[in-house]
């Protein structure tokens, strides 16, 4: 009510009196002062810098929405939102104001603080939600966000731009118009978290808070709820700003004091967080990420326990006190020690004042967490008498509130092989003493201690990595182990000599094959694949034996003999060839595109059975090999790319899938094509509607615009299937809902610029595709989803391009993932050329493209996102060549046709093959 008060009267001069009724039993002062701000742009200032500091970390969000007084309903956000009424005029003062001015520059480098924390916040939230599927995030709250993230950039565009009246208000006004689209999106939002709407269930926050898994993720909800009220504040005030530029009244204003209702429920979600929290630490009691991680490896001895503190380990590690979200758990120093539950034989393990442990499914299991700073305790100290004396002597030295334990096994308990014990902890003294593998354990665990002087020193969080301690019961041995990076855990790895048993029975050739061709003398070298299959006298007559091939051109595969008894004699050299039309370049290296043996060849060797010796070559005719030449753009001055070149080099580069691979692989120029595009734009545009260039050049470039479209439309309904097949139902949609726009607008534009500068083509044009914010925002919500930037665009945890490379098998297939690949670089490339076309043909834009300030940022990150998916896919192809080791694709043939002798290599081969000639060796690959 003060609150309310305050904004009520905050344009008056000074304080009013507010008198009260009396009312029986309970005297009421005679008047309230109400102190107002003396500086409201200061007030406004203030409230954009907390928003903005809310949003740096973990620790300062879970601050932000922690509970203030003991209904645990009001917060610091609480407060925050209540403020915004009041400091809105100050803020779209500063938005609308003189770029010279020093509050307006204030107010400008806050809200571009602002926006990069919030693309910062929802890329953290994409990586932590990455394995989530439910739908109200993807098919509600996805767009919605991204249509206001969209106008909190623009305006920030807007804020730093020195023309807010003539040229930079047309831009803002075809950025944000209709408007209603944002205001409906800012509602929407709001009303989900309300509960308010069937889409979003009334238990939202408890799912994000739990991301798909048995226990709860602090971290998803601290970023979720961070991100999602950083976004509604800095529409509200970027939407009533522009509504306030073009004589509008603000269309959120009777809403915006339910930003406060939006953060009870954060709070309220945040504290039953915290409160599961506390009521898991103690006797008999561990938090549920631990028991359910016991849970799931119940009964395993050490192994078991190797496996539950390094999972629970990492958990903990990453969703609860990573980026300072320790301190809301008490947490400076913590560890978790895993141990048999035999204790039979003697006591050998006293935990004191440890914050939590339990007896369970073959397991004991220790939980202590600590805030407070490191204390030092010497490995000499509390060494006499048996645990519980060390125990004790530790307590009066340390305090009786520190998590400890004593693991002492000698003598006669030693013995038994049961007993192991795992720790993993951060910031905690742990310490052997001894023993050899029949002398026992003498362990000692002590949360917030340390045997190193220096470590005291620093204070706070010690800045040691996490380490991890263990005793294998099947020997005794201890291993402590020491991983780089603060709360990493290393576990024992034991060093095995690889034991590779050849058991093939056909002799693999060492000579150099020296005549390979006739007439050349020049061996081949190492690194040729050749094998020689021989097979004669008493081992011909095993009809188990037997052999099949499929090769591809340029392999020398040869038959040397034998009839039906005599036995097998087989020859096949990898780029070689027997043909006289051998290449001149490299007499060993067959000819492709001369004479009789010009075409590549697919052949098919085999026994014709187990019985018999004979093999027979099946060849079938096939395109020569495709060798590619560098396609690098190389332009002709300092200034920006030639259009004619860049359309050129990008007709090169999309001609065949082998080409796009390199343009976009590791070596490739994907990334920096975004300079390219950006500089030649303006240009593009221009000569496409024939401006400033002559006729011949026009044409060529129309030419190659009608190409790149020609191959995206090609493959648009290969792509737009595989998505409907392959991804979720709900990430399907969003990707067709945001190409949809685009593809409409590739239309109009494809009817609109052969007609050159018309004013009725032109006018034809904006009718047909405005209102043009619409294909843009849609262009950068599919261009950050591809990109990995978006949290709503992941399936169990894999990305869009993940998903589609394996094309629903259980192995690549990396033609599907390189066209998809190429496709969607298409559509996002040719629809911004046309939403630029809009500001320079419909607008008037003078320079570049400002109606998509982004675009250069969003096609890098897009870039950068297909040049890993490609490097990929190389790498995974490369990782498996080797010895003992064959392509995924072939493997997954083997297992399906095990053990099936002849037919089943025939199968095999067949199989595979198949799938290399399509999806690995097509089109250039």
């Amino acid at each position: 009510v003060a609150m309310y008060l305050i904004f009520c009267v905050g344009a008056a001069d000074s304080a009013p009196e507010v008198k009260s009724s009396t009312s029986p039993g309970r005297p009421m002062p005679a008047k309230i002062a109400l102190q107002l701000s003396a500086d409201p742009d200061e007030e406004a200032r203030e409230w954009l810098e907390r928003l903005e500091k809310a949003s740096e970390s973990l620790e300062k969000g879970a601050d932000f929405f922690k509970a203030l007084d003991e209904e645990k309903e009001t917060s610091e956000a609480f407060q925050h939102a209540g403020k915004l009424i009041g400091a809105l005029s100050s803020l779209i003062g500063g938005f609308l104001g003189d770029p010279a001015d020093t509050y307006v520059k204030a107010i400008t480098e806050l809200q571009k603080q602002l926006d990069g924390a919030i693309v910062r916040l929802q890329q953290q939230i994409a990586e932590l939600i990455s394995t989530m599927e439910d739908t109200f995030l993807r098919m509600f709250l996805a767009p919605r966000s991204h249509t206001l993230q969209q106008a909190v950039a623009e305006v920030t565009a807007f804020l730093g731009s020195d023309d807010k009246a003539g040229q930079g208000r047309k831009i803002l006004e075809a950025q944000m118009e209709p408007i209603s689209d944002k205001l409906q999106a800012w509602e929407g939002v709001l009303d989900c978290f309300l509960g308010q709407l069937e889409v979003c269930p009334d238990n939202m926050l408890n799912i994000v808070l739990n991301n798909g898994k048995l226990w709860p993720r602090p971290a998803v909800l601290i970023n979720f709820a961070t991100f999602h009220y950083a976004l509604l504040s800095s529409s509200a005030t970027a939407i009533c700003a522009y509504q306030k530029l073009i004589d509008k009244s603000c269309g959120l204003e009777s809403r915006l004091a339910q930003l406060g209702n939006m953060t009870k429920r954060i709070t309220a979600a945040q504290q039953g967080m915290t409160d599961q929290w506390t009521s898991s630490l103690g006797a008999n009691s561990i938090p549920t990420v631990l028991e359910q991680m016991v849970r799931q490896h119940a009964n395993q001895d050490f192994d078991g326990a190797t496996a539950i503190a390094n999972a629970a380990g990492d958990e903990l590690d990453k969703f609860y006190f990573a980026d300072g979200l320790w301190s809301h758990f008490g947490a400076r120093t913590w560890f978790i020690q895993i141990t048999d539950d035999d204790f039979s034989s003697n006591e050998v393990i006293f935990a004191w004042r440890t914050a939590a442990f339990k007896d369970e499914l073959g397991y004991n299991v220790l939980f202590s967490v600590m805030d407070r700073d490191t204390v030092y305790l010497s490995d000499d100290d509390c060494r006499d008498g048996d645990a519980s004396a060390q125990i004790e002597c530790m307590r009066s030295k340390l305090g009786d509130d520190v998590g400890m334990s004593v693991y002492y096994r000698l003598g006669e308990a030693a013995s038994n092989s049961q007993h192991f014990s795992y720790t993993y902890y951060s910031g905690v003294l742990y310490h052997k003493y001894c023993c050899d593998d029949h002398s026992g354990f003498d362990i000692r665990v002590v949360d917030s201690a340390t045997d190193s002087s220096v470590a005291v020193l620093t204070g706070g969080r010690p800045v040691m990595g996490a380490k991890a301690g263990e005793v294998q019961r099947s020997t005794g041995r201890l291993a402590v182990l020491e991983a780089i990076g603060s709360g990493k855990s290393g576990s024992l790895t034991q060093t095995r000599e690889s034991r590779q048993v050849q058991e093939h029975e056909a002799a693999l050739a060492t000579c150099s094959f020296e005549h390979v061709n006739a007439g050349c003398e020049m061996p081949l070298g190492d690194d040729v694949g050749m094998s020689v299959y021989y097979r004669l006298g008493e081992a011909a007559s095993n009809s188990q034996h037997f052999s099949y091939t499929y090769y591809s051109g340029g392999v020398l595969y040869h038959k040397y003999c034998c009839d039906d008894h005599s036995g097998f004699d087989l020859r096949v050299v990898d780029s070689a060839t027997d043909s006289q039309f051998s290449s001149q370049s490299n007499p060993c290296m067959p000819r492709t595109q001369s004479c009789a043996e010009r075409h590549s060849t697919r052949g098919v060797s085999l026994p014709l059975g187990r019985k018999r010796g004979k093999s027979l070559a099946v060849k079938a005719l096939g395109g020569p090999p495709t060798s590619l030449a560098s396609t690098k753009l190389v332009l002709r001055s300092g200034d920006a790319p030639d259009p004619e070149d860049f359309m050129r080099h990008m007709s090169d580069v999309c001609n065949t899938l082998g080409a796009f691979l390199a343009f976009c692989g590791p070596d490739g120029e994907i990334v920096g094509a975004a300079f390219e595009l950006v500089g030649a734009i303006f240009g593009l545009v221009g000569a496409l509607f024939g401006i400033g260039k002559p006729d011949p050049v026009i044409e060529a470039i129309r030419a190659a615009e009608k190409d790149l479209m020609g191959r995206m439309l090609a493959t648009s309904d290969d792509v737009r299937q595989a998505e409907q097949t392959l991804l979720h139902e709900a990430l399907a949609s969003l990707l067709d809902n945001a190409q949809e726009p685009l593809r409409q607008l590739l239309t109009a534009w494809g009817t609109a610029y052969p007609q050159g500068n018309d004013p009725s083509a032109i006018a034809s044009f904006k009718h047909a595709v405005d209102p043009i914010s619409r294909p843009i925002d849609q262009w950068t919500f599919l261009a950050q989803c591809l990109a990995g930037r978006n949290p709503d665009c992941f399936l169990g945890g894999q990305s869009v391009f993940t998903i589609l490379l394996n094309d629903g098998q259980n192995f690549m297939r990396p033609a599907a993932l390189i066209g998809a690949l190429r496709y969607y670089y298409l559509l996002l490339q040719r629809s911004a050329v046309a939403i630029c076309g809009y500001g320079r043909m419909v607008l008037g834009s003078q320079d570049g493209c400002p109606l998509m300030p982004s675009m250069k940022e969003d096609l890098e990150k897009l870039g950068q996102a297909m040049s890993d998916a490609a490097k990929g896919v190389l790498d995974q192809w490369t990782s498996s060549l080797g010895a003992n080791s064959i392509p995924t694709v072939l493997e997954q043939m083997v297992r399906q046709h095990a053990n099936q002798d002849f037919d089943g290599a025939t199968a095999i081969a067949n199989a595979a093959g198949h799938e290399l000639k399509k999806f690995y060796f097509t089109d250039g690959l």
